[in-house]
């Protein structure tokens, strides 16, 4: 981990005081002094009372929060900076024994009340909001009309003229804040003593899509969601029902007790592919070439994330785009056109156990050739145009020398989404038959895993890259800042040797100049 940011210091400081004053004072030697009772002596209290004032307080712990927010399923990492130590978030009460990480990214809305979806073994609940994360893209970017934010609609009827835009947030701001509150209890769960030090804090960074973190109205969107949440996460729980009108009034309660430019320092998003590659540029198997190019194929439950990035001492964007096709959309086109939150979870049920039924084969099929024209179409040949040609260099050879392909997320399948890229760098080099290098992302060791938690690693990588401090997250040059500049296709005027005198000249028409 980099050096802790003196920024960060400073800012401890400037809130708590400086919770190393203390340290070097002696404490009052009680040898030097007559024993005496000191629950009937007032003076004995006092010395006693100045002795632990002076004792030097231990240093203060900060958390930082490593916030996975997924499509269906979060997933968080925390880290205690100082000591350099990580966990997994690992509640283990949401009705998955083999992966007990997974925080239900639903809620539930009834009779104008909001509560938490706490069984991840049913995806699509009665009464619940899923694909939330979706739904506040569409939101953030004026998608009013996304197929992803009918049951928000619908859930809507009745509740007077509360806007979709505004009940999407303030259903984000529940779901986001009783989770927050629930991992900071568990955290302090690990350190009983959380508290006794002023200067202790919590942080937390969230991790959303590249192609979102470049659009700043979608970023902005994202912060301000989470500033909401984490400013009433303290009172939240997993167990918490509020009704919806009750979210405006936790929000003005806590504006009277927190600093709002606090929040501008403890609260930071990030792009996942970012967060997800942290511990690949910090492992052995990061290529030490500057010339080594990324492609990052990061599928969830309601999109696949596409990046393409060179890494010096930032991440450099070529490409970034999100398509709507995770692994979600397999059981929605299996159920064909009978779509409703059973026939769903039977088919999410049957993939997950890798049934070969014709509608789970149509549906990969179908999204094997949308992923293979979606990569080939735009990520490939977006890259293509950021990549220099001339003086003996051309786009497609640094491609087939450069170019690793890295695959993750916890909706990944080979079938379709490794087919897919693989198909599509396929029609790209074609007709040579070359294949681009696959590699893989290491388990970091700082990150406290048992033997049989390994195989959880794949679905933490976000949260993981996310649980170091901002300051130590590595910048990022997004796609518009990495592109090349044209070439002017406009040729110089030049005067014409006929001065204009002639009207019919072939060359000028009369005008005097021309494009040479």
């Amino acid at each position: 981990m980099g050096k802790i940011s003196d920024f960060f210091g400073k800012l401890r400081d400037e809130l708590f005081g400086d919770s190393k004053a203390d340290v070097g004072k002696k404490p009052i030697d009680s040898d030097a002094h007559q024993i005496v009772d000191s629950s009937t002596d007032p003076l004995a209290t006092s010395r006693r009372d100045s002795s632990e004032l002076l004792r030097p307080q231990r240093e203060p712990y900060f958390i930082q929060i490593g916030y996975d927010f997924g499509t269906s399923f979060s997933k968080c990492v925390y880290r205690e900076v100082y000591k350099d130590k990580a966990w997994v978030f690992c509640p283990g009460c949401y009705n998955d024994k083999e992966k007990p990480f997974l925080i239900p990214s639903a809620v539930l809305f009834q009779n104008g009340e909001l509560a938490r979806h706490t069984d991840s073994q049913i995806q699509y609940p009665n009464n619940g909001l899923y694909h939330l994360k979706f739904a506040i893209e569409k939101i953030a970017s004026g998608d009013i009309n996304a197929p992803v934010l009918n049951p928000y609609r619908s859930a809507l009827n009745g509740m007077g003229g509360l806007h979709l835009a505004e009940f999407v947030e303030k259903c984000a701001v529940f779901f986001l804040g009783s989770s927050l509150g629930e991992i900071q209890q568990d955290a302090k769960s690990r350190f009983p003593d959380f508290g006794d030090n002023p200067a202790d804090q919590f942080a937390v960074n969230l991790a959303i899509p590249v192609a979102d973190a470049s659009v700043p109205k979608i970023q902005g969107t994202y912060e301000r969601i989470l500033k909401k949440a984490w400013s009433i996460a303290p009172s939240l729980t997993r167990e918490a029902r509020v009704k919806l009108h009750h979210i405006d009034e936790m929000l003005e309660d806590a504006s009277r007790s927190i600093d709002i430019c606090m929040l501008d320092d403890l609260c930071f998003v990030y792009p996942e592919v970012s967060a997800n590659v942290q511990a690949f540029i910090r492992s052995p198997a990061s290529s030490p070439d500057p010339r080594t190019i990324y492609f990052f194929s990061d599928t969830g439950a309601g999109t696949v994330d596409q990046s393409v990035f060179t890494y010096t001492k930032q991440l450099n964007y070529f490409s970034a785009n999100v398509f709507p096709i995770g692994s979600s959309h397999i059981e929605r086109l299996a159920c064909g056109s009978n779509v409703s939150t059973k026939q769903l979870d039977y088919w999410r049920s049957k993939k997950e156990t890798g049934d070969g039924s014709p509608n789970l084969t149509q549906a990969k099929n179908a999204i094997e050739n949308k992923l293979s024209h979606y990569s080939h179409s735009q990520t490939i040949k977006e890259t293509q145009r950021h990549l220099p040609k001339g003086n003996g260099v051309a786009p497609v050879p640094t491609m087939k020398k450069h170019i690793r392909i890295i695959f993750g997320g916890g909706g990944h399948q080979d079938n379709p989404y490794k087919k897919g890229v693989v198909g599509a760098f396929s029609d790209f080099f074609h007709p040579e038959q070359h294949q681009p290098r696959i590699t893989a992302i290491q388990t970091p060791g700082d990150l406290e895993l048992a033997v049989h938690q390994q195989s959880w690693i794949s679905r933490l990588y976000v949260a993981y890259g996310l649980s170091f401090l901002k300051a130590d997250l590595v910048g990022n040059r997004y796609p518009k800042q990495t592109a090349l500049k044209q070439k002017s296709t406009k040729k110089d005027m030049v005067m014409c040797s006929c001065r204009g005198i002639s009207p019919d000249c072939p060359r000028c028409s009369g005008l005097g100049m021309y494009r040479e």
